[in-house]
């Protein structure tokens, strides 16, 4: 059957002289494109002039726009002065500079604690204001805070006995551990 599938596709090649059943004029691809844009524009360029320009048109235009210019500039315009805006705007930017000045002012200006003596912050814990852990209290401290000759413990032997009377021995071993 392939036999005869060849030879019948031969017999065809033969009659049509191996072209195919299509036939194009030369060059008809390269040529579309501009006939087909030339045949556009001749159907949307129409054959009459629709601008009727009147007479005298172009020698009185300049006339007519010099007179339409003197109209324009000898009409009044509403001016906004500066002067008023600014006015509307002065107390709110006086207020925002106050502000800004006095926050700079306390913010720089910081706390001084030179002139605070000891009894006062003695009494200032001593009156339970402050919720600091005596632990708290010695991580701020340094070495050099803790001088001897500022620190006066008056204990007597009495004092020591009747303390370690009234804590758990077992918590100090804990403790010692």
């Amino acid at each position: 059957m392939s036999e005869d599938l060849k030879h019948s596709i031969e017999y065809i090649n033969n009659k049509i002289h191996n072209k195919h059943g299509f036939s194009v004029p030369s060059n008809y691809f390269n040529e579309l494109e501009t006939k087909i844009s030339n045949t556009i524009s001749e159907i949307n360029i129409p054959e009459q002039n629709n601008f009727d320009i009147p007479t005298d048109y172009f020698s009185s235009l300049e006339d007519q726009i010099l007179t339409k210019v003197k109209k324009e500039s000898t009409t009044t315009t509403k001016v906004i002065s500066l002067k008023d805006r600014l006015k509307k705007y002065i107390p709110k930017v006086a207020a925002a500079a106050i502000i800004l000045f006095t926050s700079i002012y306390f913010i720089l200006t910081r706390f001084d604690d030179s002139n605070i003596s000891a009894e006062e912050v003695q009494a200032w814990f001593d009156n339970g204001y402050d919720t600091t852990s005596t632990y708290e209290l010695a991580m701020l401290l340094d070495n050099n805070d803790l001088i001897e000759e500022e620190i006066s413990l008056n204990l007597n032997n009495d004092d020591l006995d009747e303390y370690f009377n009234t804590i758990d021995n077992s918590s100090l071993i804990d403790e010692l551990q």
